[in-house]
């Protein structure tokens, strides 16, 4: 087994880099040309090599994935600011090459210097000047090489120094050099909040809110005067780490508990009306169009009670939700839905395509004890749950608790609750962008309402670390 991991190489098996090519550049990992500039290149390459590798989790490669899509975040991240770029390819030496490959004008036309006339044998050829210049080379290194021996002590000669131990590519951390190398990366800063202040909408409470994979685009439900009922809205960022662009904030239709699938091309969310609320999705041909119109899943509606918190996995063949029941099967009426949540089931349903009906929800195996929660995101190819524990009244304790499995065969065992040093985190729709290290939710903000919310640095495997 130790023999396999060691002769495994993420690098060429997954992003099909050379190996040559070691350690890989931010342009080889992207697998982008020296002089790509255009920003949505750069960013539709990081996202199709970060899902990619994504969805190679388990079978014990869990290490070299989190080692990777670290990489690829800060190649990302580094090729998209020109002033980080410019010092990279100064420090990495690929400034030449890249500045050759944007400069270097092919109609431009060489020069031409023209070699004086001279004969190949005879007087005048320089061939004995030539000769006579190779020797007295030779003469005077053999002279300085001899000197030196005799300078150095005779016991034990030049003092050898040992050969390095080999190193393994996924235990070293990537630093200064050697940042493209394969490892475990460097410890994250703490943990901290950070109220998404910019989302704002007129002053208007925010909630339901649900945030893509790449951590690039956010949904959620507020007020839409003066229309009535909550409106699914969206906004979008620039790049990792920069605030939403208010200008992208828009409505887009009447809904609550919104889930995207990966690629952009699916919402499911649920449609209040007459006091319930069924589950429902539009779809698009490209991430450009438009949402198209609504259609009900009518294989689960009021069928198997309130099914809400709806959850796409990265390839939206799998839905999980909140199941809850009045003993009659039928959808439950919203204002009824928080007495029945001690008893909800979180559940899972499964396509075959997205063209499919869903399949009879079955429950969401967890270890004995763990307790009942709600408003649950399921990340990593549903090897990681983040959610909300139900009735947990508690002030001063925090509500958020994290759930990981290494096998889809297995319970669910709690990793620990998210809290941060100093400050008690109390929210929910928690929602994972494992491409950024972000944990958005709808926390208690301090206009008192519920607004969106993120906690940066946020990994999953180190919650409930002493």
């Amino acid at each position: 087994m130790a023999s396999r991991d060691e002769a495994f190489d993420p690098y060429h098996k997954w992003l099909g880099i050379p190996k040559d090519r070691r350690p890989p550049t931010h342009y080889d990992l992207l697998g982008i040309r020296l002089d790509e500039e255009d920003g949505e290149v750069i960013r539709a390459a990081a996202l199709q090599r970060r899902t990619f590798v994504e969805s190679q989790r388990g079978d014990g490669r869990d290490k070299a994935v989190d080692a990777l899509l670290y990489q690829l975040q800060e190649a990302e991240l580094t090729l998209q600011d020109p002033q980080l770029r410019r010092d990279y390819d100064q420090r990495t030496k690929l400034f030449v090459r890249r500045n050759r490959k944007r400069r270097v004008d092919p109609t431009a036309e060489r020069s031409r210097v023209k070699s004086r006339p001279g004969r190949s044998v005879g007087e005048g050829s320089g061939i004995v000047t030539t000769f006579m210049g190779v020797m007295l080379v030779f003469a005077v290194g053999f002279g300085a090489v001899s000197w030196f021996s005799f300078q150095l002590p005779w016991e034990g000669g030049l003092p050898k120094k040992p050969r390095p131990a080999p190193q393994d590519p996924l235990a070293a951390a990537p630093s200064g050099a050697d940042e493209a190398a394969i490892g475990v990366p460097e410890p994250l800063p703490p943990m901290q909040l950070a109220f998404l202040k910019e989302l704002n909408v007129a002053g208007q409470p925010e909630d339901d809110i649900w945030a893509t994979g790449d951590g690039m685009t956010l949904y959620w439900c507020s007020p839409n005067p003066p229309k009535r009922g909550l409106w699914i809205h969206e906004a979008h960022r620039p790049a990792p780490g920069q605030p939403f662009d208010p200008a992208t904030i828009r409505p887009l239709f009447s809904g609550i508990d919104p889930t995207v699938s990966d690629d952009g091309l699916e919402m499911i969310y649920l449609h209040p009306h007459g006091g319930g609320a069924d589950l429902v999705r539009r779809r698009r041909g490209s991430r450009d169009e438009e949402f198209g119109p609504e259609e009900r899943f009518e294989e689960l509606i009021g069928r198997y009670g309130f099914l809400g918190s709806p959850c796409l996995s990265e390839d939206g063949l799998t839905l999980y939700f909140d199941r809850m029941d009045d003993g009659s099967g039928k959808n439950v009426p919203l204002p009824r839905v928080n007495s029945l949540a001690r008893g909800s089931v979180h559940s899972f349903s499964t396509r075959e395509t997205r063209d499919a009906p869903w399949s009879e929800p079955q429950p969401v195996p967890f270890e004995e004890g763990a307790p009942v929660i709600r408003f649950a995101h399921v990340a990593r190819q549903g090897r990681c749950i983040v959610a909300r524990i139900v009735a947990q009244r508690d002030q001063s304790l925090p509500n958020l608790v994290v759930f990981l499995r290494e096998n889809l065969d297995e319970p669910f065992r709690m990793q620990g609750a998210v809290a941060l040093e100093g400050v008690v985190l109390r929210g929910k729709f928690p929602r994972y962008a494992p491409a950024t290290n972000e944990l958005y939710l709808s926390t208690w903000g301090e206009d008192s309402h519920w607004t969106p919310g993120v906690v940066q640095n946020f990994v999953p495997d180190r919650i409930g670390e002493k």
